[in-house]
This record gives structure tokens, sequence and C-alpha cells, in this order.
């Protein structure tokens, strides 16, 4: 358990960040919108000091051990007007203001259109202008029936199935409620926590308010849903000359001006904050092995960390994927987690790099005295982002998930190793451009767009799958890891249309019986501060 001091801290910490978060989402708006929101963000800002969650069902974020991890990319954008970033920053003070007299002042006030982001075009949605059926760079349709309207845009050339003529929409993730959904969804099925993905080449030219956003709002999101977070550098794409640095100034800013390491949810082991690089050694990817090994020291040099490191699938042979010569890299890192995605097609396929390489590595890791954190992925579709590089050989649901069965059997498989993963890490939880994502996405045909789009839906390999299957389904691997004792108690869900099949179990985690007369008090708690801030609205007036 966290000492109640350093809890307060880390909600004062987190209180500031949101204020700065808050502030600079409604830069965009006009300036008597932004008089009127400024009242709404600094009380908003205090809201972490006053009504932290419980700890109680809380993800112990001293271990890496046990736990299931996903990637978090955070990267999906799309235009919302200036009525819709003003929203936003009303739903950041969960929706403490007066709902008509919000309505009538933003009629009034509003006029140049801008998006809360800045970015003012669909990004990895599309590549700029609304997706559409041959323009669209996604493969996997998310689930959006529980996201607000204010972080949504519409797809006028993507009509609804089941409403003729309607446009359907897709989320933003630059608002903080997206990511307060996510999170939420990672405490009601047990996910233990995600790396937040931050790619180099997006801060190659100084600090990036887009991702500093994005990071910023997930660790106060997994502060209140009590779950880990850390975050993964990603190099892919970025310049020679910069990579190192970039990440080496990027950290300092993260750790000395934002304190997230100090946050009750950023992960640690072995006493030290964990920090992740994903692309180290890796053909086509920037880097020597000399630069590789001085950023490492710089980054030990200026705090104690455990380096994951996300390296190539042939990291042992130093071939294939693998650039030569790094072996003294790949031993320099604290935990190794070697890339497999689309590295095999099906059951067969994964059994034969259990003997053939997993069975080795895990031998050679061990041996090292590292940890392993093998990479678990539920199929793989990105059709839609082929085809606009004009790749005729793209294929659609070119993995099939086969209703789970493909993640389930990667995950026992590597629970079945003579001596356990560290951590497993899961690839990811809302990548819809690769057709990867865990999170809660289209369940049936019906719920994606009409023809001639095409989009991947959980049941397109034959049987009936929920939106939320997949959370359920990574919940459940993890308790099961623990024995499902304590916090990792099981519970049937009505929604759930499959049996329980042993290894294979339909149903999510939830929180112990106090944990959850924890989350009524702390509820409680927000009421009569919503309330205490309604009166003090009506007294302005």
């Amino acid at each position: 358990m966290v000492g109640q001091e350093r809890l307060t801290r880390t909600r004062t910490i987190m209180a500031r960040t949101q204020y700065m978060r808050a502030r600079s989402r409604c830069r965009s708006v006009t300036l008597n919108t932004r008089n009127y929101c400024a009242l709404w963000v600094l009380l908003y800002s205090l809201l972490p000091v006053m009504t932290g969650a419980s700890l109680d069902d809380a993800v112990d974020t001293s271990t890496l051990r046990q736990k299931v991890l996903f990637g978090y990319q955070g990267w999906f954008e799309c235009v919302m007007s200036d009525i819709k970033n003003a929203y936003a920053c009303m739903h950041l003070c969960q929706q403490w203001v007066l709902d008509t007299m919000v309505s009538l002042l933003l009629l009034c006030c509003l006029s140049t259109p801008s998006s809360g982001s800045g970015a003012d075009k669909w990004v990895h949605w599309s590549p700029g202008d609304p997706p559409n059926a041959t323009f669209a760079t996604f493969d996997i349709w998310p689930s959006m029936s529980e996201y607000p309207p204010a972080v949504q845009d519409g797809t006028p050339a993507l009509i609804s199935r089941k409403a003729p003529h309607t446009p359907l929409s897709l989320f933003s993730s630059f608002p903080k409620e997206t990511t307060d959904i996510h999170f939420r969804w990672m405490r009601e099925y047990g996910i233990d926590g995600v790396f937040v993905q931050r790619f180099v080449n997006g801060l190659e030219n100084g600090p990036n308010s887009f991702k500093d956003n994005i990071t910023l709002n997930a660790v106060a999101a997994a502060e209140v849903n009590g779950r880990g977070i850390s975050i993964m550098y990603d190099i892919s794409g970025a310049d020679e000359d910069k990579w190192a640095s970039t990440i080496l100034a990027d950290w300092r800013r993260l750790v000395t001006v934002y304190k997230v390491t100090e946050s009750t949810s950023w992960l640690h082991h072995n006493g030290h904050p964990v920090l992740a690089i994903w692309g180290m050694g890796f053909t086509g990817h920037p880097g020597t092995p000399a630069s590789s090994l001085a950023l490492i020291h710089s980054l030990r040099e200026m705090t104690p960390i455990t380096l994951v490191g996300g390296i190539p699938t042939h990291w042992r042979s130093n071939d294939g994927d693998s650039k030569p010569g790094y072996s003294q890299v790949y031993a320099a890192m604290d935990v190794l987690s070697p890339w497999l995605v689309g590295r095999f097609t099906d059951d067969d396929g994964f059994d034969n790099y259990m003997k053939s390489t997993f069975d080795a590595d895990k031998v050679k890791i061990d041996a090292l005295g590292k940890g392993y954190a093998p990479v678990v992925w539920p199929g793989f579709s990105w059709y839609n982002l082929q085809q606009r590089t004009h790749n005729s050989k793209a294929i659609f649901n070119q993995i099939p998930r086969r209703g789970g069965a493909f993640w389930q059997h990667q995950a026992d498989g590597f629970l079945g190793m003579k001596t356990e993963p560290l951590f497993i890490y899961g690839a990811m939880f809302d990548e819809v451009d690769e057709g990867t994502a865990m999170f809660k996405c289209a369940s049936v045909l019906e719920d994606t767009p009409e023809a001639p789009a095409k989009f991947v839906y959980l049941s397109i390999d034959g049987e009936t799958i929920p939106e939320d299957f997949y959370l359920s389904l990574a919940g459940n691997f993890t308790a099961k890891w623990r024995n499902s004792t304590g916090s990792s108690r099981l519970r049937d869900q009505g929604q759930r249309n499959r049996a329980d099949t042993g290894s294979g179990s339909r149903r999510a985690v939830v929180p112990h019986e106090d944990s959850l007369a924890s989350a009524k008090e702390h509820a409680r708690v927000v009421a009569a501060a919503e309330l205490a801030a309604r009166k003090f609205l009506l007294g302005l007036h």
C-alpha cells in the first residue's frame, strides 16, 4: 500500500499537470468562452486531490511480475469544430456546468473552426481528410457506443448499415474523456495497465503538445482507476542523428517537469521506475551499438530505471530482423521483449516458433539474469492501410483471430514454459490500424459501414463475439495466471454469450467487495463536490 503522504503529493502533481493541460485545451476557443471555462478548468484540476481513487483494488505498481500490459497508441485524431472543443473543455469538469447555460453560451460566442489538439485533420483514421471506403488507414471498426458526442466526429462517406443515410462517427484520442473511458475499461475487466507509445520522430523538433496531452491524460486516468502505466519510446522513422538525444531530452522533461514517475500509477520494478524503448537493433531503424549503449548509460546516469527493450525476433542470433553487433546492447537492458506480430499465422506456426526460438530465447535470457516479456497479439489485418500504398497483395483479415483462440493459444503457450515470463506484452490495446486492437470493437457486420467499405468485426470468423470479448479474455487470463485469488475474483457478466471453456474463460475480472464499498464512497464524495460546484455557479449568476 502506498503511503498517504505520497498519495497526496502525487494527486497534487496530477492536479497541476491537469490544470496545465486543460488550460492548453481551451486556447483555441474564443476569448469570452475561455474566460467562462477558466473557473471550471481550475475546479477540475483539484479533483485528483479531493477524490482520488481507492487503492484497495489497484494494481501493484511496484513490480512487473505476472502482469499483462498492453501498448497504448492514443494517436487517433479527427477534426472537431470549436464548439466540440469547448464542449470537451466543459466535459473536463465532469459535466459540472449546467447544460442549458453552456449551450446558450456556446451558440452565442463560438465562431472559428478548430481542433482541440491543433491537428485540424484526420490522423491514423485516414491521411488527412475524412475516411471513406478507399481512403482509410485502419482495418477494424471500433465500438463507439460509450464515447460522448464531444469526442466524436462524423465520417460523411461511411454510412451506417443499421440507419441508412446516417454517417458513422469515430473518436479523437486527444480529449481526456476518451482516455478516461479506456482506463475505466481496463479497471472493469482487470487489465493491469499500458505502455503509452511515444514516437521519437514526432519529438525531434522539441516538445509535442499532442503527445504530452495523451501521456498526461493517461497518467491521470491510470491514477484514478488504479492501473499501471509507463511509456515506450518507438524509434521507427526517427532521425539517425537525433533519435538518442531526443529520447534523453524528452525523458528528462517528463521526469523533472511533469514528475510522471512520482505518480502512484507509474510502474516500477526492482525499486526503479520502468521505461521502455522499442526498435533498438532492428534493421531499418536508426542507431548503432555504440550510440545505443551510450543512450542507455546516459538514461541510467540521469535516474535509475528498469529498462524494457522492444527488440527484434532474431535478437539472439543477430540476423534476420536484427542488425549485427547488438548483443551488448540487448545485454544492457533489464527486460527483453522480442517483437512477434506477424511472425506466424496460426497455432502450428506458434508451436514451431516455440520449439525453434522461444524456448532458447528464455534459456538465454535466464542466463543473462534478465526478465522476459513475450508479445501476444489477437490477429492481424492491414488491408485498408496497404491499399493506400497501392499494395495489391494486401489480404483482408490476413491473420484471423478465430474467436480469441489465436490469442489464447499464445498466452497459454508462454505460461506453460519451464520458467514463466516476467510479464506479457499485449499488442495492442487500441491498434485498429493493423487490426490488433483488444479494446471494444464492432461485434457484427451490421456495426460496420455500408459496402464498399471493408472493416474487420469481431464475429467475422464465424463465432458470435461481443464487443468487449477481448478485454474479458485478457483480464480473465491475468486472473488465471494469479490463480484467480484476492482482487482477481471472477464473475459472470450477462452480456457474455459464450460459456466458460476452462483456459479460455469468457468472464471479466471485478474488484473485491471491500473495493466496491470504497468506490461507492468515492462516488459519494464526487457527487458532493459536483453539488457544491453547481451551487457556486448559480451563486455567480
